[in-house]
């Protein structure tokens, strides 16, 4: 699936969005947070000789660039989530994007470890250490074991 639509609203992420960690998206940036290569988001951008960009790597972009995947796909407003459903935690939102992009964990335990509120509210954990508390959710679940991931020792970065 491709169109001009599609490479436009692209182009519009790298214009006028922000990364979670307040800096302004490049090609590669993009590439990296969605677990894509530059040269992947370079063919969407040159509109690839194929025409076709498939639905998951568009969900992969739309989950790193914290916009609907219905709006990258069919330009359905709005482009953003409601702002409640927005991360507080900016680098817990860059831990599920990536999460998302393996492509192996579940939305329970995503849900699980974003249901987690720090006990200062200025903290946040780095994107590795939310990673490891969404894997060790994933692993739980798969275990059958009911974890608090807020008492998951986490490793001092």
């Amino acid at each position: 699936m491709a169109s001009r639509d599609i490479i436009e609203r692209v182009e519009k992420i790298l214009r006028e969005t922000r990364q979670p960690n307040g800096g302004e998206w490049s090609a590669r940036s993009l590439a990296i947070a969605s677990g894509l290569t530059p040269t992947h988001i370079g063919r969407i951008l040159n509109y690839n000789k194929t025409g076709r960009v498939s639905t998951p790597t568009l969900k992969k972009i739309a989950a790193a660039a914290r916009v609907r995947p219905e709006w990258l796909l069919t330009g359905e407003e709005p482009m953003r989530p409601d702002k409640e459903q927005q991360d507080q935690y900016p680098n817990r939102a860059r831990a599920v994007a990536a999460a998302r992009a393996l492509g192996t964990v579940s939305e329970e335990a995503i849900a699980t470890v974003r249901s987690t509120r720090l006990k200062s509210a200025t903290a946040d954990l780095t994107p590795n250490q939310w990673l490891d508390k969404i894997l060790t959710a994933e692993r739980d679940e798969q275990l059958g074991i009911v974890t608090d991931v807020d008492t998951l020792p986490i490793d001092k970065a």
